[in-house]
């Protein structure tokens, strides 16, 4: 008989790729959907255009004050981080240098290597999945060299700052952002810029510390539905006065920052996430590490379990990133669709290939090992029962594909032709 999951919708264990929508935020939606004027254009000078204009306003503001900026027009509302990544290294290419990780989001890691730069940096990750100290010494020794030249009044870096991996939930340290900032800056003279990648960051870390990175940033990306708001709508951050040129332009909306009629639905939306992490973010955070630890520890228990990474250090409350020796992902992904079990191998923007991914081969795993390797990443909506039966579905899927594997191995020697048998 097949396994029927008795959780009717299945369990949903893909939260990094898109957590779903949070309950206050589908309230909101649906306020917003059946009152007349709540959708009207803030660009319109009419009194339901106007509401409209005061209510990004307001989601502009409950930004700043949830994150702690001084100005609530410093922020912009696009369509995601990947727009706001692309909109900053736009204004930076061909005219400056850049520097980013190897194990950057592709939304970096892609774009960079498709733009023209003076010189690019690609600091690399040790198995830990933080940075190589030799990596980081010839990374300061080139941008010192980069800087020392005869035009150097010119000379400017844009470094990609990933504040917390999608794909291991590993948070890097800012202390040695903070170092770079401090050698290569002055207050006189600023040659360093840095573009935070928070995608992963908003909800799951403790504002506190992302309010930490912006005092260190000079741009900052996030994306609603990263915390249960609607896809298509997110916020850049940057301060005032520093490069920055429109990635879409035709109106006027945002200052002539970022062209077309606002998405005041999604904001409705953003909002709404905002209001609910502001107000149960501690509370999620703690239910999400709870659970996670729940699994590391059933989990740990299966023979050939490997996690990914240094967990002990800063890491996501809700991420982990993980193997068992001899199971291809594509085998248990499958298995485990099938009974009702949704996770992915890595970046939800890589899926569909059955390549190994990128960023656990530069944190020097084996390719086999990567191939084997699935992101588990836990939301609010999760619950005990759920990850008990995830944990015991899986420990049988593994069981069972080792011996299907054992059995086709002991079967396969006698199919191999004999080397004397094989005409050349």
């Amino acid at each position: 008989m097949p396994y029927v999951n008795p959780i009717p919708n299945g369990v949903y264990l893909d939260n990094n790729a898109t957590m779903p929508l949070l309950p206050s935020v589908r309230e909101a939606l649906v306020h917003a959907l059946e009152s007349p004027f709540d959708l009207a254009n803030p660009s319109s000078i009419h009194k339901p255009g106007q509401r409209a204009k005061e209510r990004l306003y307001q989601a502009k503001k409950a930004l700043s004050e949830y994150l702690g900026t001084q100005d609530a027009e410093q922020w912009i509302f696009i369509s995601g981080a990947t727009e706001g990544i692309n909109t900053i290294l736009k204004s930076f290419e061909g005219s400056a240098a850049v520097a980013y990780s190897n194990v950057d989001h592709s939304a970096v890691f892609e774009s960079v290597a498709k733009m023209k730069w003076q010189q690019s940096f690609e600091l690399k990750v040790k198995s830990s999945g933080q940075f190589c100290e030799n990596s980081l010494s010839e990374f300061e020794a080139a941008l010192e060299a980069y800087f020392d030249t005869s035009d150097q009044e010119d000379k400017k870096c844009l470094l990609n700052w990933q504040l917390v991996n999608n794909e291991t939930g590993l948070m890097f340290r800012l202390e040695i952002l903070e170092t770079l900032i401090k050698k290569f800056n002055t207050p006189k003279k600023q040659r360093l810029f840095v573009l935070v990648d928070a995608a992963q960051a908003l909800g799951k870390v403790d504002e506190s510390y992302i309010r930490k990175a912006m005092h260190l940033a000079d741009y900052m990306v996030f994306s609603a539905h990263k915390i249960g708001g609607p896809m298509g709508i997110g916020a850049l951050w940057m301060r005032e006065g520093i490069p920055f040129s429109p990635l879409v332009q035709g109106g006027s909306q945002e200052k002539r920052r970022r062209a077309g009629t606002h998405n005041t639905l999604g904001i409705a939306g953003f909002l709404a996430a905002i209001q609910d992490w502001k107000k149960n973010g501690e509370t999620y955070r703690t239910h999400m590490h709870e659970l996670k630890k729940r699994a590391l520890m059933q989990l740990s228990r299966i023979e050939g379990f490997s996690l990914h990474g240094d967990q002990k250090a800063q890491s996501l409350s809700n991420t982990f990133n993980f193997h068992f020796a001899g199971c291809r992902d594509e085998s248990l992904l499958l298995a485990l669709d099938l009974e009702g079990f949704y996770l992915s191998s890595g970046s939800a923007c890589n899926s569909g290939s059955l390549k190994p991914s990128r960023v656990l081969l530069n944190m020097g795993i084996s390719e086999e090992d990567a191939l084997s390797s699935l992101r588990f990443c836990i939301g609010p909506q999760n619950t005990e029962e759920e990850i008990d039966l995830f944990c015991e579905r899986l420990e049988h899927r593994v069981k069972h594909i080792r011996e299907s594997r054992s059995k086709w191995d002991s079967v396969l020697p006698e199919m191999k032709p004999d080397a004397k048998d094989v005409t050349p």
